[in-house]
């Protein structure tokens, strides 16, 4: 690593000296003609030149250096859109050039959830797909449509089982993954016990997964980064729509408002309702008094042709409440559970909420930035037996991030930013009627009331170099310092891209990683998610560490376009709950958890293309994952490597699409 650290600063001093000069520069931004959404990785190319760029996730290009002269014909094309070719002029003066792109008619080969990347050929992560909510919308779901299920039909993402809708990727766990909404972590991210994920898939526009060895501006995490991205709203027209399921009614409203547009979605199940309607009718004998809400939306505004504005927010709650006594209401009628009546009641409530302002700025054609001020919060309660037990167990933070591009030149880019995060954790329970010895009939208060609150600071920095057409090499350096144990850490990246021909290309990634809060499941090994419990790491625990090597490879010389990718990720200070459920409430925390490594190794492909009237995809996985806590004397097996229960060896899934009609979608899945 020492090395890659070398190679990052050598690479950052003398990519200084490579402005070009005698040559313009050509910016804008690439929307949606009908929505004025942001169309992520666009790409623009200039005509039989080796000169082109990709839209960011803001929509956002830059051609740094173009030569005087011209005239050149500019391609401006996406996948799902109709290319269109403008004409430009260069002098020494900078060009501002916005297009908007008219969407076509979904296909067949549509029709399934497809592997869409940034830049096609010359995106240089590895592992990298990109899924549009409009896809989801077809994919084959339980009930509904839903986001992480359909990433599930991706090779290489797992689910532990039917009933989770849990990211098991390249061999490490949820609690591993890095998920972001809208530049928010989200703690946990799904309902039901992690049946369902919480966002609502018509709210969203689209999910960027990056597997393994992902650039230098994100942290925090050992494993996959999922950025999920809200849609801006229609800046044209008002729409709106409604939908009723068997198992919820959702909305969403969206349309121009001032200089930007506004979008609001909301959703609730009607499991309590329904259950509690055939309880009535005789049908059933006990109702379920369990549902789930959620709300999310965004709100943008233009300041300038240089500005722009974003407020985000989402809010969801589950919540499981059972009331004896129905002949005497509450006095407050939104409250769900009145002890003082009851002698039995209970209340489980669990759920996120976030909140981000967001400031997009373009200092110049070459400099572009994006600033973020967040905050994020996950809480579990639990109440019951006339409050004779109660249980707080949250987790927030409050994030101040900035992120910077300056495009040098068609060789070089920079990018660099930091973060400044106060995290904090709480975990109480207060117990009355508590027998310290069972059966002795004497009965005391137990409470216990911990609070760990921690700063994280990070700053980073990458640069990409494009020699030619052929090569593209991504070096960057990310250091972090964490008060809760004083770790300082610094994390080299570096990842290259060699594309063979027009038709493959060829990807390496590696990094150094850490994470300084771990997630502990007690029903992780039956697929729940209902009972997370989040522990920072302190002198003791100690923050986690991985390394990630990957090699990846795309091309469409076959009839079907192909990808493969070969990981092996290793792993250091994991940890594993002695027993299934744990309340932490040991000031040791060697007598709870074990600590320990592993490391997970795999290979994924997946063809995608035609078979006569049907579009689809096939993808196969082949992996191993191992996990070693303790020793002999004190460890999990005797001390002895064991494969933990999401180890997988064989993976098969199989995606069809067929369109007979223009209005009616068959889709199916394996």
């Amino acid at each position: 690593m020492k090395k890659l650290t070398t190679l990052f600063l050598f690479s950052l001093a003398i990519s200084v000296f490579a402005v070009e000069g005698g040559s313009c520069v050509v910016s804008g931004f690439v929307t949606d003609s009908a929505s004025g959404e942001a169309i992520a990785g666009a790409n623009l190319k200039i005509e039989g030149e080796p000169y082109g760029a990709a839209c960011n996730i803001h929509g956002f290009y830059t051609i740094p250096a173009i030569p005087k002269g011209g005239p050149f014909t500019l391609v401006v094309s996406a996948i799902g859109y109709k290319s269109i070719k403008k004409q430009i002029v260069c002098s020494e003066e900078p060009i501002r050039l916005d297009f908007e792109l008219a969407e076509e008619a979904i296909v067949a080969e549509e029709v399934v959830i497809e592997a869409k990347r940034v830049g096609g050929m010359e995106d240089p992560y590895v592992g990298h797909t990109i899924v549009e909510s409009r896809l989801v919308k077809y994919s084959p779901g339980l009930a509904e449509p839903d986001l992480f299920r359909s990433l599930q039909l991706l090779p290489g993402v797992l689910a532990i089982s039917d009933f989770t809708s849990g990211l098991y990727i390249w061999g490490l766990s949820p609690g591993e993954n890095l998920i972001l909404l809208d530049n928010i972590r989200v703690y946990n991210p799904t309902h039901l016990m992690g049946f369902f994920s919480t966002f609502i898939v018509e709210a969203v526009r689209e999910a960027n997964l990056v597997k393994g060895g992902y650039p230098a501006k994100w942290g925090g995490s050992l494993g996959s980064v999922l950025e999920v991205t809200n849609k801006d709203g229609n800046r044209k027209n008002f729409e709106g729509m409604a939908q009723l399921s068997l198992l919820s009614g959702k909305f969403l409203v969206e349309g121009p408002v001032a200089n930007g547009s506004y979008m609001v979605g909301g959703r609730r199940t009607w499991i309590d309702l329904a259950t509690k309607m055939l309880k009535n009718q005789d049908t059933m004998e006990e109702d379920i008094p369990y549902y789930f809400y959620d709300i999310q939306g965004r709100v943008n505004q233009d300041f300038t042709d240089r500005d722009i504005a974003t407020f985000s927010f989402y809010a969801g709650d589950d919540i499981f409440a059972i009331e004896e006594d129905e002949e005497n209401p509450p006095e407050d009628p939104g409250d769900t559970l009145h002890p003082e009546e009851n002698d039995d009641d209970f209340e489980y409530r669990w759920g996120n909420v976030t909140l981000s302002a967001q400031w997009t700025h373009i200092f110049n054609e070459r400099l572009f930035g994006h600033m973020v001020l967040a905050g994020s919060r996950f809480r579990a309660k639990l109440e019951g037996d006339n409050n004779d037990f109660n249980l707080n167990n949250s987790v927030g933070d409050v994030s101040l991030k900035g992120d910077m591009s300056y495009f040098y030149s068609n060789e070089h880019t920079l990018s660099f930013g930091g973060m400044l995060k106060w995290r904090e954790c709480h975990f109480k329970i207060d117990e009355a009627g508590y027998e310290e010895e069972p059966g002795s009939g004497e009965e005391s208060t137990f409470s216990y009331d911990k609070y760990t609150g921690a700063s994280i600071i990070a700053l980073y920095g990458e640069e990409e170099y494009k020699p030619n057409i052929f090569w593209r090499v991504q070096a960057g350096l990310r250091t972090e310092y964490a008060t809760n144990g004083g770790y300082f850490r610094v994390g080299p990246r570096l990842s290259a891209q060699r594309r063979i021909d027009d038709l493959t290309t060829l990807r390496f990634a590696t990094g150094a990683y850490y994470q300084y809060i771990h997630l502990h499941n007690p029903l992780e090994d039956q697929g729940f998610a209902v009972l997370d419990v989040w522990v920072p790491v302190d002198d003791d625990l100690k923050a986690a560490v991985a390394s990630h090597f990957v090699l990846g490879m795309d091309t469409d010389h076959l009839p079907a376009h192909l990808s493969t990718n070969i990981y092996y990720k290793r792993m250091f200070h994991l940890i594993e709950a002695r027993e299934r459920f744990v309340f932490l409430v040991e000031d040791d925390i060697h007598s709870v958890f074990y600590e320990g490594d592993g490391w997970a190794a795999g290979f994924d492909l997946s063809l995608e293309g035609k078979l006569g009237p049907f579009a689809g995809w096939v993808g196969y996985g082949l992996g191993w994952t191992m996990r070693h806590m303790g020793d002999a004397n004190d460890g999990l097996n005797n001390g002895e490597p064991y494969y933990p229960k999401y180890d997988r060896r064989h993976s098969l899934k199989l995606s069809l699409g067929y369109k007979p009609h223009p209005r009616l979608n068959l889709t199916a899945a394996f």
